[in-house]
C-alpha cells in the first residue's frame, strides 16, 4: 500500500489489529499500534477498545492498565465504552472489587457509566448471589446523570 502511494488510515489498520487479537497475537497487535502511530494515524477509541478486550479475555489486566496509562501520556483518556469492556473483563473473571473500583473511577473522572455499564455490573452482582447489592446499585444510579433517562427510555 505505502510503495503506491494509498495511504493507510485507522480505519484501514483497526482489522488487522483486531484479526491479531483474535489469534491471541496481542504483541504484534500492540506494534502495529505503534506503527500506525509512527505514520501518523495513531489508535482511536475502538483500535484501544478492541487491545483492552483481547486483554481482558486472557487475563492481563496489568496489561490493561499499562496501556490506560500509557493512552493518557499520549493525550488519550479512555470512555466508557472503554471502561465498559474493562469492567466486564473484570467480572468475567471474578474480579468484582476491582470492578467496581473502575467505577468508581470512571465517576471520579467525570465518565458517567452506561446502561450497558450498569447491566454488566448488576449482572455481577447477581451470579455472586449478591441480589441485595444489585438493588443497591440500581438505586444508586438513578443518581448518575443521564442514567434515569436512560433506564427509563429502555423500559
Amino acid at each position: 500500500m505505502l510503495e503506491e502511494k494509498c495511504l493507510p488510515t485507522v480505519h484501514t489498520y483497526m482489522p488487522i489489529v483486531q484479526g491479531y487479537c483474535r489469534e491471541g497475537r496481542i504483541e504484534e497487535a500492540k506494534s502495529l499500534m505503534v506503527t500506525m502511530e509512527s505514520v501518523g494515524y495513531p489508535p482511536d477509541c475502538v483500535t484501544y477498545n478492541i487491545l483492552i478486550d483481547s486483554l481482558c479475555k486472557v487475563g492481563s489486566f496489568d496489561e490493561v492498565e499499562n496501556v490506560l496509562r500509557e493512552s493518557e501520556l499520549k493525550g488519550w483518556k479512555p470512555n466508557a465504552i472503554i471502561y465498559n469492556a474493562y469492567i466486564n473483563g473484570l467480572c468475567k473473571s471474578y474480579k468484582a472489587k476491582e470492578a467496581f473500583e473502575k467505577l468508581e473511577v470512571m465517576l471520579e473522572n467525570g465518565l458517567f457509566p452506561t446502561v450497558v455499564t450498569l447491566n454488566i455490573l448488576l449482572d455481577c452482582l447477581c451470579h455472586d448471589s449478591k441480589v441485595s447489592e444489585a438493588k443497591c446499585l440500581l438505586e444508586r444510579s438513578l443518581n448518575w446523570d443521564g442514567m434515569l433517562v436512560l433506564l427509563v427510555s429502555t423500559l
